[in-house]
């Protein structure tokens, strides 16, 4: 399990922390969340490195900040993903892109009648939220069976 989570030190503010099990699709087991977890707690030792948490709704960086925002599998748990869509356009430079991934297909449509209400599973209802919280050029990728899906969207410059 030792070459299971790789750390590539670029000598300077960003440590970059990979998982490397592409035959299992890097899905993590209890140990390698453990050894996560001490990855981490070293990396957090290094002065030049700086951690910080937030959630989608309230993130810790001043607007303007990225120039690419990338979200894989979690936009299904955002607690207001409207909210958290507007947060990534708050952080985007003018002509940033966005990158969100997660379970999008109207197969998923009986699950919003249950537990997923008001989420955003659908490519329609996603597009919706996407556009209200200003982004535009809007395009759908098909990534793994029928209900993984990504859109890519840009953050409009500011008019002038």
């Amino acid at each position: 399990m030792e070459d299971t989570i790789l750390v590539h030190d670029a000598g300077g503010p960003i440590a970059t922390v990979v998982l490397n099990r592409p035959e299992k699709l890097n899905a993590l087991t209890r140990p390698m969340w453990r050894q996560l977890g001490e990855t981490f707690r070293a990396l957090s030792a290094d002065d030049r490195l700086r951690f910080r948490a937030g959630t989608a709704e309230e993130l810790p960086w001043t607007a303007e900040t990225f120039d690419l925002v990338v979200s894989t599998t979690s936009f299904d748990h955002w607690a207001d993903q409207q909210a958290g869509l507007t947060e990534c356009a708050r952080v985007m430079v003018p002509g940033g892109t966005l990158v969100l991934v997660d379970q999008f297909s109207s197969l998923l449509l009986p699950t919003l009648l249950a537990g997923r209400r008001g989420k955003a599973r659908t490519k329609r209802r996603a597009s919706k939220l996407v556009s209200a919280a200003g982004f535009r050029s809007l395009r759908w990728h098909d990534l793994y069976a029928v209900i993984i899906r990504a859109v890519t969207a840009s953050k409009q410059p500011a008019p002038h």
